[in-house]
C-alpha cells in the first residue's frame, strides 16, 4: 500500500468502495461457511452415532449456539 504524504489529497470514495467490497466480501465467505457448518455437522453427527435421528440434535445446538452469542 503506497504511503501517503501529509497534505495529499485522498479519494475518500475510492477508499468507501473498497472497504465495502471486502466487508461484503466477508459476509458472503460467513454465510457459506455457517451453512456449510450446519450441514457438516449433521452429516458427522449421523455418521458417528449411527443413528439418522441425532443428526438434527447437531444442527439444533449450532443454532441455540449461535443465538445464544448473538444475545
Amino acid at each position: 500500500m503506497p504511503d501517503i504524504e501529509a497534505g495529499a489529497a485522498v479519494d475518500v470514495a475510492l477508499v468507501q468502495r473498497r472497504t465495502v467490497r471486502v466487508l461484503a466480501a466477508g459476509q458472503v465467505l460467513a454465510g457459506v461457511a455457517f451453512g456449510s457448518t450446519l450441514s457438516l455437522g449433521a452429516l458427522l453427527a449421523a455418521d458417528l452415532s449411527g443413528q439418522e435421528a441425532l443428526s438434527g440434535f447437531a444442527t439444533a445446538s449450532v443454532t441455540l449456539g449461535a443465538a445464544l452469542t448473538a444475545i
